[in-house]
């Protein structure tokens, strides 16, 4: 092709539709948003990495998000901010919280793969005095579980639990059930608790599957 061929081709290419130009701007516009939002998203989780530092997170499935933050009054907040509805760059969030302990005691947190938040609180030692929060938190250690749960009637809800004085740690992540300390200490660290297992137990097949139907209504 020549060039005075290739000519009226330029002149037809800066012709084009208003339309055209137009779609193409709003193109590279979400491009644009896309790129930005990305990058500055929080850090993601994986599926049982366990955490003890302050920050936001995203959760191992990217829709919510978790804050773990240190009060000026020496606490320490963790909420979950739970996706409901709205675009993909300006969602509507609503917050579930926050747990409040006090950060002397030891603490961890780990997301299992239906996205549910365990929470492990140690307890206050006698050699710090008195406890900030007062009664609000129990003296003693607990492990708690926000998200979903399975229950004796085939059902599923959705709630906080105090895993440790239930008795249920079916689902626990093995990482996080590793880490607890003084599993067979009893009352005098847990109080009165029914016993810990010794080894995380598994979900049956069946929950499994009631969880997996719940979060993928939830998506």
């Amino acid at each position: 092709m020549t060039a005075k061929n290739r000519i009226p081709i330029v002149k037809k290419l800066f012709r084009l539709s208003p339309i055209v130009w137009l779609l193409f701007g709003v193109v590279l516009l979400f491009l644009s948003l896309y790129f930005a939002t990305r990058e500055s998203q929080p850090p993601k989780l994986e599926v049982g990495q366990v955490i003890d530092q302050f920050g936001t997170f995203r959760f191992p499935a990217g829709h919510n998000r978790l804050e773990i933050e240190k009060t000026a009054s020496g606490n320490v907040e963790v909420s979950i901010y739970r996706r409901e509805t709205g675009f993909h760059f300006f969602p509507s969030m609503k917050k579930q919280g926050p747990l409040t302990f006090e950060a002397k005691r030891d603490w961890f947190v780990c997301v299992d793969s239906f996205q549910r938040l365990w929470v492990f609180r140690g307890r206050w030692k006698k050699e710090w005095g008195k406890m900030p929060l007062g009664d609000a938190v129990p003296a003693s250690q607990a492990v708690l579980m926000f998200g979903m749960n399975t229950l004796s009637n085939g059902g599923i809800e959705i709630a906080a639990y105090i895993v440790s004085s239930s008795g249920n740690w079916s689902g626990v992540p093995h990482a996080f059930f590793d880490r607890i300390p003084d599993k067979d200490q009893g009352t005098a660290v847990w109080g009165e608790i029914p016993k810990i297992p010794d080894a995380p137990l598994p979900l049956t097949q069946q929950q499994k599957k009631m969880l997996t139907d719940t979060l993928q209504n939830f998506r």
